[in-house]
């Protein structure tokens, strides 16, 4: 018999900001063989984040199970009013197909709707399938790619991606 996951999806707390870079740099580092030229992009966007003052319109969530943060998604308005980029969207392998990552991006998307967002975009790297066909689902489409030649420890190249969505 399997037992039930039983998970929240909550506002991060301050003391989280380590555990999100953290995960980002390992988990991308084994999945994808992914380096400091990435890891240091996402922890300057948690800490960049962590360190500012509250905002309207921006929001960092966690995953939580049993007292533990097990992924992470950010939403925050861009310079355009109306206008909010998904950032940092994670989740640790052993909990994932538990339906944790929909209720991060469904809570997002509400967040967005709830803010009177009437665009979002995100970027997201060609090797990231679940994460892409999630994007896909939600209605996202590609609109831009840039090359990125300092991400792989390989030094093998990786395409980011810009998809958008009109709300």
């Amino acid at each position: 018999m399997t037992k039930e996951l039983h998970f929240t999806i909550r506002p991060y707390q301050k003391d989280e900001a380590d555990y999100i870079a953290e995960a980002h740099d390992r988990i991308y580092r084994e999945e994808y063989g992914w380096g400091e030229g990435f890891s240091k992009y996402a922890k300057q966007v948690v800490y960049d984040f962590a360190a500012a003052p509250k905002r309207e319109h921006a929001e960092m969530w966690v995953a939580d199970v049993d007292g533990q943060p097990v992924g992470s998604i950010m939403l925050q308005e861009t310079e355009e009013t109306g206008v909010g980029q998904l950032r940092l969207f994670l989740l640790e392998k052993a909990y994932r197909r538990h339906g944790i990552g929909k209720a991060l991006t469904d809570t997002a998307m509400a967040a967005a709707a709830a803010w009177g967002f009437h665009h979002l975009f995100l970027w997201t790297a060609e090797p990231l399938k679940d994460a892409r066909r999630k994007y896909a689902q939600l209605g996202f489409v590609i609109t831009d790619k840039e090359l990125m030649t300092d991400w792989a420890l390989d030094g093998s190249e990786v395409y980011e991606e810009r998809w958008d969505k009109e709300l």
